[in-house]
């Protein structure tokens, strides 16, 4: 997690891949929008005490990059293959993350 200062820097100077705030559903949210817009999955070890679903609006970033570019940024996990999982408490592939984002909330009303 970064600052908005910092991301919107690197940002803007290409250093960063990309950047997500930590707002609506928290980090758990970020990460699977973060997935499902770029096709790809994750591995994350979430550090300890953080609430995954707590909001954060323009307090914290899930950002990506080269490794240069993340220098002095909080690593918490890697990108690739073909689930989100937050180690120890959720894995779902990307398939059911698309299905839930595509069918929404009306298949349990």
């Amino acid at each position: 997690m970064v600052t908005r200062k910092r991301s919107a820097r690197r940002t803007r100077g290409s250093a960063l891949k990309s950047a997500h705030d930590i707002a609506e559903g928290g980090l758990a949210v970020a990460l699977a929008e973060c997935c499902l817009a770029g096709g790809r999955g994750a591995r994350v070890r979430v550090p300890e005490g953080l609430d995954v679903f707590a909001e954060a609006p323009g307090q914290g970033f899930v950002v990506t990059g080269a490794p240069d570019a993340l220098a002095g940024f909080q690593i918490i996990g890697a990108v690739g293959g073909e689930e989100l999982e937050l180690e120890g408490q959720l894995k779902l592939p990307l398939s059911a993350l698309r299905e839930a984002r595509e069918r929404g909330l009306p298949q349990w009303l």
